[in-house]
């Protein structure tokens, strides 16, 4: 007696039922008419009927799957296609309603979180106020600042000599 393997794929199981029928076929004049199965008396024909449901189905199936995939690839394209449109949309209402997060929810978004500052910004803002503090604080670190007048004076217009005046030697 010859055992099938039990990890057969699809393919092979509607080839492995196919050749039952095929056999079944071939040989149905030495089968018996009718024989018992269980409770039940089958005929060669109730044989073949079992075995083209299984292969109609597991057709069903290989079809189905290769729909399935074909409507996954379409919908992967339109994702693809339409990205940058969604994204940009996307970032249009967060913008305007970033200050009203009922309606973000409207639209399945949420408020977006300020961004932590990274470990050199606070690196740096604890060096500067350090500065300050060792500066006398805030308001010494204002006073001592230098000021920068707003608009630098006018250089003087050199003197003409008058006429007739002459250079004394020294």
């Amino acid at each position: 007696m010859t055992t099938i393997k039990k990890s057969l794929n699809r393919i092979e199981r509607i080839a492995a039922d196919q050749s039952m029928i095929d056999g079944t076929n071939a040989n149905q004049a030495k089968l018996p008419a009718s024989f018992p199965l269980g409770s039940k008396t089958i005929t060669p024909a109730d044989v073949i009927s079992v075995y083209q449901q299984r292969i109609t189905s597991a057709k069903a199936v290989v079809t189905a799957d290769a729909a399935r995939a074909a409507a996954v690839k379409a919908d992967q394209d339109v994702r693809t296609q339409t990205s940058a449109m969604t994204l940009a949309y996307r970032h249009v209402v967060l913008a305007m309603f970033a200050q009203s997060p009922d309606v973000l929810g409207t639209f399945g978004l949420k408020a977006p979180n300020p961004t932590p500052p990274t470990a050199a910004t606070k690196a740096a803002a604890a060096a500067k106020a350090k500065a300050t503090r060792k500066a006398g604080g805030a308001k010494a670190v204002a006073a001592a600042a230098p000021t920068v007048p707003a608009e630098p004076p006018a250089p003087a217009a050199p003197v003409a000599p008058a006429a007739g005046a002459t250079k004394s030697p020294g």
